[in-house]
């Protein structure tokens, strides 16, 4: 069960950076994490961990969106 919470975190958190990103504003925590048990500090220390695993390149280019598609 552990390991589901921990991918469940990941999930929301990869969801969260992405609305920041598409929406180019900051997001508060208590917007997107109202019902999760995810806390502020795990919140942080994922993100920061996530961005740094993809050296901060969140952009996506659309030949690649179309290399998976077609």
């Amino acid at each position: 069960m552990s390991n589901f919470k921990d991918l469940s975190k990941i999930f929301f958190i990869c969801c969260w950076i992405s609305a920041k990103t598409t929406h180019d504003k900051h997001i508060p925590f208590d917007e997107m994490f109202i019902n999760t048990d995810i806390c502020t500090k795990d919140i942080s220390y994922i993100e920061a961990h996530i961005l740094s695993k993809i050296n901060y390149d969140i952009e996506i280019y659309q030949e690649e969106v179309l290399r998976y598609i077609w």
